[in-house]
């Protein structure tokens, strides 16, 4: 693909975390660019970034009866 002066490429991408992810306890957020510009260097490749995972492990339970009153039996 050619751009033109001055335009610009916006990419889009998405990631499922996996299981594996959590418990490295992080992504490895990485992309690659190449071009050619006319004059000067061709364009670098951006930085990886590191995003960390959130690893503290919790759960709730809210416990609701089906019945508001009860008779005890005899």
């Amino acid at each position: 693909m050619t751009l033109l002066p001055d335009a610009t490429l916006t990419c889009l991408g998405s990631y499922t975390v996996t299981q594996g992810d959590v418990n490295a306890g992080k992504v490895d957020n990485t992309a690659s660019t190449t071009g050619n510009p006319p004059t000067g260097d061709p364009s670098p490749t951006p930085p990886a970034r590191e995003v960390l995972a959130n690893t503290t492990p919790s759960i709730s339970l809210t416990k609701t009866p089906t019945e508001s009153s009860f008779q005890r039996g005899r």
